[in-house]
C-alpha cells in the first residue's frame, strides 16, 4: 500500500470511531427508554421531583 492509500486508511479511522460511539450512544438511549417504559427506577428516583401522576 503507497503512503496515500495509508494516509487514506488513517483518515478514516476517526470517523469510523465516530459511528461506532454514536451507535453506542443510541443503544444506551434504547435501553434506558426501555426500562422506564418498564417502569424500572432510575438511580437517584429518592431526589427526583414527583412524576404528574402524583400530583
Amino acid at each position: 500500500m503507497g503512503a496515500a492509500g495509508g494516509a487514506a486508511t488513517t483518515a478514516a479511522r476517526p470517523l469510523e470511531l465516530l459511528r461506532l460511539v454514536l451507535r453506542w450512544a443510541a443503544s444506551l438511549e434504547v435501553m434506558w427508554r426501555g426500562a422506564e417504559d418498564l417502569g424500572v427506577p432510575h438511580a437517584d428516583a429518592a431526589t427526583a421531583p414527583p412524576c404528574c401522576d402524583d400530583i
